[in-house]
């Protein structure tokens, strides 16, 4: 009978999703762990480190399938520790204490990431998408994705990691024509003509793009300005975009649409 209890204990393990925790700060690792056991859900923290050397063991020796990784280490970044990783089949979720520059860089390709203080349903529900993803090969794809967007592969054409419920999309920055805003949804306007919808808002896009040369124009729409066909003076005005969709302009953003106007020319 113990033997059985142990074997069908050891089975329920093995179905679980695998969490590895890579964090400096023990009382951040503790908070986490809180929350995930106060939330009765079925997951296997397989365990935790403090720094680059500690996080390379832990993965290799445990194979997660999902990895939250703090920015800072004792030891290094975690950027330093990706690279140490040859075989990357877990999905990534960056923890940070701050919204800084360097972070919306990671935007561009980790699965997810947190900002601590860490909010208990943001974290549960990162950890909940995580494991309804499944494709290994999109993995690989979207971790050399994230080497890139930091500079460790210059001169190529930056990228943005799209999900949909039933796909990840990788596409070129420099091919989105336009976002659009639907409440908590965002459409996104390829070159190639598809659409593609993704569960997040607008504003969790706009200080992203607009590094990248993209400009507010209303409150729903998000516009690449190299992507500008024409302006149409109406009442307010409206944009023909490359692939001929209409735009509208408000009131509020068309003195700034006209100083951005004024400066590519």
């Amino acid at each position: 009978m113990h033997n059985f209890t142990r074997d069908k204990h050891h089975e329920k393990l093995k179905n679980m999703l695998k969490i590895a925790i890579v964090e400096d700060e023990p009382a951040a690792i503790e908070n986490i762990q809180r929350i995930i056991a106060l939330s009765k859900i079925e997951i296997n923290i397989v365990g935790t480190a403090q720094s680059v050397q500690e996080g390379v063991i832990l993965i290799r020796n445990t194979n997660p399938d999902l990895l939250l990784l703090d920015i800072e280490l004792q030891d290094g970044t975690g950027f330093d520790l990706l690279e140490l990783l040859h075989a990357k089949s877990f999905k990534l979720v960056f923890v940070t204490g701050s919204e800084s520059h360097a972070l919306r860089a990671f935007r561009y390709s980790a699965f997810d990431y947190i900002v601590k203080p860490i909010n208990p349903e943001e974290l549960l529900a990162v950890i909940k998408q995580a494991s309804e993803v499944s494709r290994v090969e999109y993995l690989e794809q979207q971790m050399q994705v994230l080497l890139k967007s930091v500079g460790k592969l210059t001169g190529e054409p930056k990228k943005l990691v799209l999900r949909t419920s039933e796909t990840v999309h990788v596409v070129e920055i420099q091919d989105i024509i336009r976002c659009e805003a639907d409440r908590n949804y965002t459409t996104f306007y390829i070159d190639t003509g598809e659409k593609i919808l993704v569960s997040n808002t607008l504003k969790d896009y706009e200080n992203l793009l607009r590094e990248n040369g993209f400009l507010r124009v209303h409150n729903s729409h998000l516009v690449n300005l190299k992507k500008i066909k024409k302006y149409e003076k109406l009442i307010s005005g409206c944009l023909i975009m490359t692939d001929n969709s209409s735009v509208p302009v408000s009131v509020r953003k068309k003195e700034n649409l006209m100083h951005y106007l004024e400066q590519m020319g």
